[in-house]
């Protein structure tokens, strides 16, 4: 995951194959414009821990998403901020 940009691969779903495509952190990184939306107090704990805690990428991906030229935005609600 670490060095391809976009993993493709077939996989099963209740018996039948499907194709997926995966981005990776590393297409995400070369982007202009990064937006995450996080909306609901059942986010709260979580958004917390992304947005305050100790980098712990394997747990919450969303910490490899660091920028290299271009912007990063949260827009969150009031229930996913309470503890922001």
């Amino acid at each position: 995951e670490r060095t391809q940009p976009v993993i493709a691969v077939t996989a099963h779903y209740d018996g039948r194959p499907a194709q997926r495509l995966t981005l990776t952190p590393l297409v995400f990184n070369d982007a202009a414009h990064i937006l995450f939306l996080v909306t609901g107090a059942d986010k709260a704990d979580v958004l917390t821990a992304v947005l305050q805690g100790p980098p712990q990428p394997e747990k919450y991906p969303a910490q490899r998403i660091q920028p290299r030229y271009g912007s990063l935005a949260w827009f969150v609600d009031d229930a996913a901020a309470t503890y922001l």
